[in-house]
């Protein structure tokens, strides 16, 4: 578990071990796969969604049962852990968080079906706790939209004419969708009104644009262990808003170019960080980034005032702080 509990009260951070404890639960036979989810879910980082789930499970007027929410918050969390296994097969990407993935560790093959896996752990835990049809549904629906951002993202990897509009719709899905959903989930089994449930997923939908966005920026930071810029992303075609609004500058020639090459050297990657600074678009993204934070914020004001929500806006400050 993570590294922001420490700012967390001891109620909370009794209830994310217990959701944690309910992950290292999942009964894996193979001894490689159990290796590899154990890996996975101690070093799943912040544990944001889980924290979202439980905080927004006292908006409303009912006291959920303690065990259905700790089931809710563990399932958002297995298909986000479901969906960084298979992004990072599909990048084959070798390391997340400063760590081997799973795919470079164990192998491309336990990886897939480790996802798999994780997947249909993530309908398990739903029946555990869904209170209807509608809510299961609900789920379903949410999970659709997590998979097709995954998709539309991978089908405009290297694509120089990839819009603001296209950049948002995969975010909306890859991102935003869990957050969506804890906040949502949370304030459902706390009985919210309709208007407070709304209102609670469209906070989720805001904080997921803002961070998503703002995590973008630091792949064009330098590295502090290697002295070069990252741009992981770049290299993988995944163009974010920085490349897309320097692509649409006068500065956008020069970094077609850079882009199109099969090969970037050192020399391209630091022209390519030049570029997207002085044409304005790390700013630009910057600038919509924090407004969505804004957003989030004024979000926030609209919610039952309790604990929880005083402690989510000092959270959202201290996380984005930190991207």
């Amino acid at each position: 578990m993570d590294k922001l509990t420490h700012v967390l009260p001891p109620q909370l951070q009794t209830d994310l071990h217990a959701v944690e404890q309910r992950l290292l639960q999942l009964n894996v036979e193979n001894p490689t796969q159990k290796a590899a989810l154990q890996k996975l879910i101690t070093g799943s980082g912040k544990m944001l969604r889980a924290t979202f789930v439980l905080l927004a499970s006292t908006w409303g007027p009912e006291t959920p049962d303690r065990d259905r929410v700790i089931n809710a918050a563990a399932a958002v969390e297995v298909i986000h852990l479901a969906s960084l296994v298979h992004d990072d097969v599909i990048d084959d990407a070798t390391i997340r968080r400063g760590q081997p993935t799973l795919n470079s560790q164990f192998g491309e093959q336990t990886a897939i079906y480790l996802g798999d896996y994780l997947f249909t752990k993530y309908f398990e835990l739903l029946l555990s706790y869904s209170t209807d049809f509608t809510n299961l549904e609900y789920c379903v629906t949410a999970m659709k939209a997590v998979l097709a951002g995954e998709i539309q993202q991978t089908e405009l990897n290297f694509n120089l004419h990839r819009t603001e509009a296209d950049y948002l719709r995969a975010v909306q899905g890859k991102t935003n969708e869990l957050f969506r959903i804890s906040f949502g989930q949370g304030a459902r089994l706390a009985g919210a009104d309709y208007a407070t449930a709304q209102t609670a997923e469209e906070l989720g939908n805001q904080i997921g644009f803002a961070f998503q966005i703002l995590n973008d920026l630091t792949d064009f930071r330098v590295d502090p262990k290697t002295g070069l810029p990252r741009l992981n992303d770049v290299q993988e075609g995944t163009y974010t808003l920085p490349i897309i609004k320097t692509l649409a500058s006068d500065r956008g020639p020069e970094l077609a170019v850079l882009l199109k090459k099969d090969h970037l050297e050192l020399g391209d990657l630091n022209l390519i960080v030049q570029l997207v600074t002085e044409s304005g678009g790390l700013a630009a993204a910057q600038t919509i980034g924090e407004n969505y934070v804004h957003a989030s914020l004024q979000l926030l004001d609209q919610l039952p005032q309790n604990s929880s929500t005083r402690l989510l806006r000092k959270l959202l400050h201290r996380v984005f702080a930190t991207l």
